[in-house]
């Protein structure tokens, strides 16, 4: 038996977006917190999957953590 929310948590109505607030964090927090030099101690073998339209991490930080981490 379906609970009484379920239509409401599986609609087929998906609205994504980019959360102003939390991008404006992130802009400021890159500047001060920026990782991109360490990805090459990364040493596991790892993967990296992004879609084209991805609001949360560009195609191009994707492409960027892909080329800097060796495995």
């Amino acid at each position: 038996m379906k609970g009484q929310n379920y239509g409401q948590f599986f609609s087929l109505n998906i609205n994504k977006g980019m959360s102003d607030t939390r991008m404006k964090f992130f802009s400021r927090e890159l500047q001060v917190y920026d990782v991109t030099r360490k990805l090459g101690f990364i040493s596991p073998p790892t993967l990296t999957i992004c879609g084209r339209h991805d609001v949360q991490c560009p195609l191009a930080y994707s492409i960027e953590m892909n080329e800097g981490i060796r495995n």
